[in-house]
């Protein structure tokens, strides 16, 4: 329940840094030789990386809250 919760605003905060990322920037790791999961891990992972983190810490504080709320109306 916790994760249902919180997966769309993660949802959400990771689909605009993906909209933000330059596109043209992997495809020029992969014609440099990369393959796509290295591509991924050195060029787009790297840039949005801050978002991940915020949509960690979100869905940290989000899950707490509700933890709060299920103790005490258990």
């Amino acid at each position: 329940a916790h994760s249902l919760v919180s997966l769309p605003v993660v949802f959400l905060m990771l689909r605009s840094a993906l909209a933000q990322a330059d596109p043209d920037l992997e495809r020029a790791a992969r014609g440099l030789g990369a393959g796509p999961w290295g591509a991924f891990r050195r060029v787009t992972l790297p840039l949005v990386a801050p978002a991940v983190l915020a949509g960690a810490v979100t869905a940290l504080s989000l899950s707490v809250n509700e933890f709060t709320l299920s103790l005490f109306l258990g």
